[in-house]
């Protein structure tokens, strides 16, 4: 089923016993002009895992024959994640020169938006917290583990003034730690 020498995407491998198999009835052009009856699935194989899976589970892409990437969902996602993993500072560099555009600009200013609309008690914390250092109530201390500069962090957002000052670091790693003990494991109860 190969026409001259590159694959035909349309040219899928068998199709599994609970499909329909006139899905892929014809070759080439034809193929691609058979009209599918809504709500029927059409599959494709990934070409990295070699599943057959539907074809929602496959990135559009407009300059394939049938509109879609030849990887799976899965497979991009993977590819993304190594090669971020392969090239931090190149990630990086990307990013800061992307948020000095306009897009990037507005995107972070959605980002912070959401974030606000997600967590008000955060956002009031926090603001209580930089008013009371403003107004000489509250004062800024050394980070509690190292002695570092340090940020207030809020282990009870209810009580925006009882504070631990933390650097950036510590703070991070307090969030990340509480984050771990709080998601559930295997068996559904928590660590």
């Amino acid at each position: 089923m190969k026409r001259g020498g590159t694959r035909d995407p349309l040219c899928l491998p068998p199709v599994p016993a609970f499909l329909p198999r006139w899905l892929h009835a014809g070759e080439g052009a034809q193929a691609r002009d058979q009209r599918v009856p809504q709500g029927v699935l059409v599959v494709k194989s990934c070409f990295k895992c070699a599943l057959v899976l539907p074809l929602t589970e496959f990135y559009r892409h407009p300059k394939t024959a049938d509109g879609h990437l030849g990887k799976c969902k899965g497979c991009a996602r993977k590819d993304v994640a190594d090669y971020a993993e392969r090239n931090p500072e190149l990630i990086r560099a990307k990013k800061a020169s992307y948020s000095k555009t306009d897009a990037g600009k507005r995107t972070s200013s959605a980002s912070w938006l959401r974030h606000k609309a997600k967590f008000p008690e955060r956002i009031n914390a926090t603001v209580a917290v930089n008013n009371a250092i403003k107004l000489g109530r509250l004062a800024r201390q050394p980070c509690f583990v190292c002695g570092d500069v340090a940020q207030a962090h809020h282990p009870d957002y209810s009580r925006p003034l009882d504070v631990t000052w933390l650097c950036r670091k510590h703070h991070r790693e307090t969030h990340q730690l509480a984050k771990q003990l709080n998601q559930p494991t295997q068996e559904g109860t928590k660590k």
